[in-house]
């Protein structure tokens, strides 16, 4: 299919009420093509508002035979405010429980490791709801081009710093325990991914601003989206709550 009829197909997929599948990409199509389709989407009627982290670690890298991280897009028409979820929007739903960050300044070069936590506005809870619902088994363009799989986010309260450097993590079905993690240190991984998230956005030419939201990577395995009530807490913190129907 052409580059138009693609980025159709794929922001239909987008809207709550549509089941999203992902289209596959003709053969022999490279990952650095891939980045040229998922650069076309955002727009006046679908802005960008920040940027998602996927393949955050070497075993999932190596099954799509990549060596980094893939670099994703948060759209305006991926945020959802409600907390009850139709699973009837999803082929193949899945639930990522993760964090996001806000920076303090706009950016036009890479910072300096030693930098990075102090440019840190704001952090807070977000789970990413992905379909995996792809037409074949995916190559490693077809899940950039398909923005790694996301449909829709959820961001939910604000939380320290502090408070990921040495955090708990639970993750709660019908207040039964799916994930139920002692305290570790979350923040260094996840402040590795965003300095190759910020390098990777800029290498690609998108303009970095300080309301940009960046979402780098699941905390904890992918959950199969089923009808429920769920909670997310980081570190004793506030929750995130949303239902699934």
């Amino acid at each position: 299919m052409d580059r138009v009829e693609w980025i159709a197909r794929y922001q239909q997929g987008l809207n709550p009420g549509s089941v999203r599948s992902c289209p596959a990409v003709s053969e022999g199509l490279s990952v650095k093509d891939a980045y040229a389709l998922l650069s076309a989407l955002p727009g006046d009627h679908n802005a960008l508002l920040g940027f998602k982290g996927a393949l955050t670690n070497a075993a999932s890298q190596a099954s799509f035979g990549l060596q980094t991280p893939a670099l994703g897009l948060l759209l305006a028409s991926m945020e959802l405010g409600e907390v009850i979820i139709d699973s009837s929007w999803f082929g193949r739903g899945a639930i990522e429980t993760e964090i996001g960050f806000t920076l303090r300044e706009s950016l036009t070069c890479s910072p300096n490791d030693e930098d990075l936590p102090r440019l840190i506005a704001e952090c807070f809870l977000m789970v990413e709801l992905i379909d995996t619902n792809f037409e074949s088994a995916p190559t490693a363009a077809d899940l950039v081009m398909n923005n790694s799989a996301a449909k829709h986010y959820l961001k939910g309260p604000q939380i320290p710093l502090s408070a990921v450097k040495s955090a708990s993590l639970q993750f709660l079905k019908d207040d039964e325990p799916l994930l139920n993690e002692p305290e570790e240190d979350r923040l260094s991984p996840h402040m590795e991914t965003l300095h190759w998230m910020i390098d990777q956005a800029l290498s690609l030419g998108f303009s970095l601003t300080a309301d940009h939201v960046w979402m780098t990577g699941a905390m904890g395995p992918i959950h199969p989206m089923k009808p429920g009530r769920y909670q997310y807490t980081l570190g004793g913190e506030s929750s995130l709550t949303f239902s699934v129907a």
